[in-house]
Parts: structure tokens; C-alpha cells; sequence
């Protein structure tokens, strides 16, 4: 019998193929097979993937960048040495899908996507802003606006949190200074043309026009119970602001998770707490965290959280380890998950443009 030429294959069979293909990896295989199976799909408009997490480096220069695939339990290097544009970088943070690196004697910054290794220059951060040039312990939460035009950069310094927006034809960064004092963790993010800000130190929640920088509103303190050592998140999922709080993030006994829906009213904002987020998934991580829904995936479990943890042994020999857990709203359940790595990393979606 003749062996099949797969290249045959009806362009529908292959078009319904691709679309069970939600690790980016099986997608790069499904190509590489011929002519006829690449061109069978468009790289401007994907079947939706599954996110990977980029493997923490304690240098956080780029060498090799690792991914690792919770959802197939697999390992993937991509060799960047050969890059000269990318010697001597640093990774900073990461958006949804690309890394925010820092290079050069200038510390420029620019968007990279780690798959094709394509870059995007950001504007330069002066001195004159105030603040040194940006590294690991200054950038938090590298913001794109959803529609893809914005891109804000959270900076945390002697606990003070400065927003610096860059919007197309710029060329430069606007800065907002915040007149108020952060801890070490702080949770903000941009939605509906406004920032919300939760500082570290204070439970409260500020509204700043983003156009202005003015406080226009402050969400009262949530009644927390002591919840020892917490961190909390704000992402917007559905269209919907979420806060998302870890209590306990040091303790593997004790964790839980606390998650709030913004409520908008007449009268201004509050939070209400919530037991359920409409089947999305929800990935956090230090850079912040971002939403999927788990219709666009076969079998994935939706309404739940996925998001590390360090803890710490406390024995003769004191051990710091990161774990990767799952959250599961609607039993409040939390699962350790499959994580081989001690350094805690960052989710991003990869793509291949």
C-alpha cells in the first residue's frame, strides 16, 4: 500500500485541525509539515493559544529564553545569542504577549516577541523625569490599552508610584506622579480611560483621570480580616474591572483567594465581591494578569485563577520555593500544579506576529 501525501489533505480538514491546535508549538509543527498545510492557515488571524510561562533568570539577562507549557508538561528554548540587537538586554516585565526589555548604555526599551524575535522601540525614559534609568525593581506592570494604542509603565521607587503613558506619534513619555505614599506591592491598572491605583500600604482604591492625573474618586477600604501577608491584583476580564487578592501568599496552609467586581454607580464606585467570573481564566503573575475565556478552548476549565506563590520551609533547613496553583471559584478550591522551576515566572500568550 502507498504511503498517504498528506499535503492532499482537504483544506476544511486542516482548517478544523488547526483549530484544536492551542499550544503554539503543535501550530509552529502543523506548518513545518509542507507548503500546502502553511498555507492553509493565516498568521493574521490564529486559532486563540494557550499561554506560556517565560521561566524566571535571577540576572534577567536574555541569553536563551525558556518557556514553559503547563499544558503540556513541556519545555521550550529559543537561542536569542544570535541576535546582536538583543546582547547584553534585560527583561523588565511583560505585556500579554511580548517582554518589555531594557538595553544599552542608555537603557532604551522596546516590545519583543520572543517567537520571531521582532522588536518594537518605546520612547526613551529621561532622567529629567525624576527617576533613574528602569530596571527589575522600578517597572511594574507594563500596561497596553485595549485597543492597543497605549502603553503605560507603572514605576515603584522609595515607595512611590509615578505612571508613564506613550501614545502613538508621541515619541515621548507623559508622566503622572501619584500624591501618595506605596508599599513595596502595588495594583493598578488602565480601564475605562482611568487609572485605578491600590497601594500597597492601603486598601483603598484611587481613580485618576488619565488625561489630568487628578484623583477623581477613592473606593473605600474593603473590611479585610487579617489575611497576613497580601497581594493583590486589578485586571479587567469581560469587559469588567476585577481585584483579585492572594492572603497568606507565604504560606502554603493558609492561602486563599478574595475576588471583587467593580460596581459603578450614580454615586461613584464600590467593590462586590464575587463567586464567579463568567467561565474566564485569569493568569497573575508579578507583572499583573490578564483574562481568557475558556470557550475558545477545548476542555479547559473555566472560572479559575491561575497564579504563583512563594513559600517558605520553615525547618533546620529553610527553603524559599515558588509554587503554581490553580483556583477553582466555584468549589473555592486550590489545586499545586505541575510547576518544575524554584524562580517564579511570567505568563505571556506567544505569537508568532
Amino acid at each position: 500500500m502507498d504511503a498517504a501525501d498528506w499535503s492532499l489533505l482537504l483544506p476544511e480538514l486542516l482548517h478544523s485541525i488547526c483549530t484544536k491546535l492551542t499550544d503554539i508549538a503543535d501550530f509552529i509543527r502543523f506548518r513545518a509539515v509542507c507548503k500546502a498545510w502553511r498555507l492553509s492557515v493565516s498568521l493574521s488571524d490564529p486559532s486563540p493559544h494557550l499561554p506560556w510561562i517565560q521561566i524566571y533568570r535571577q540576572s534577567h539577562k536574555i541569553e536563551d529564553l525558556q518557556f514553559y507549557s503547563l499544558f503540556s508538561n513541556k519545555t521550550h528554548t529559543i537561542d536569542v545569542r544570535h541576535v546582536p540587537e538583543l546582547s547584553g538586554a534585560s527583561i523588565i516585565g511583560t505585556t500579554r504577549s511580548s517582554l518589555l526589555i531594557c538595553k544599552g548604555s542608555e537603557k532604551s526599551l522596546s516590545l519583543l516577541n520572543p517567537l520571531v524575535t521582532n522588536e518594537i522601540s518605546l520612547p526613551l525614559l529621561k532622567r529629567e523625569m525624576e527617576h533613574p534609568v528602569p530596571d527589575e525593581s522600578a517597572v511594574w506592570n507594563p500596561v497596553i490599552s485595549s485597543d492597543g494604542q497605549t502603553m503605560i509603565l507603572g514605576l515603584n521607587r522609595s515607595e512611590t508610584l509615578s505612571l508613564v503613558v506613550s501614545r502613538p506619534g508621541d515619541g515621548f513619555w507623559t508622566l503622572t506622579k501619584l500624591r501618595a505614599t506605596c508599599g513595596s506591592h502595588v495594583a493598578w491598572t488602565y480601564y475605562n480611560d482611568m487609572y485605578f491605583v491600590c497601594p500597597g500600604s492601603n486598601k483603598q482604591t484611587m481613580v485618576i483621570d488619565a488625561i489630568t492625573g487628578d484623583v477623581v474618586s477613592t473606593i473605600p477600604d474593603l473590611k479585610m480580616r487579617n489575611n497576613g501577608e497580601v497581594i493583590d491584583y486589578l485586571v479587567e476580564s469581560g469587559g469588567k474591572l476585577l481585584r483579585i487578592f492572594i492572603n497568606n501568599c507565604r504560606s502554603r496552609d493558609r492561602l486563599s483567594l478574595d475576588v471583587y467586581v467593580l460596581d459603578v454607580q450614580e454615586k461613584g464606585y464600590r467593590w462586590l465581591e464575587i463567586k464567579d467570573i463568567n467561565n474566564h481564566i485569569l493568569f497573575l503573575d508579578i507583572s499583573g494578569g490578564f483574562s481568557l475565556t475558556s470557550s475558545e478552548f477545548h476542555g479547559l476549565r473555566g472560572n479559575c485563577i491561575y497564579f504563583f506563590s512563594h513559600y517558605v520551609k520553615t525547618n533546620d533547613n529553610e527553603e524559599r520555593r515558588c509554587l503554581l496553583h490553580r483556583y477553582e471559584l466555584v468549589n473555592n478550591s486550590i489545586e499545586i500544579l505541575p510547576y518544575p522551576f524554584r524562580g517564579c515566572g511570567r505568563w505571556i500568550v506567544p505569537s508568532l506576529c
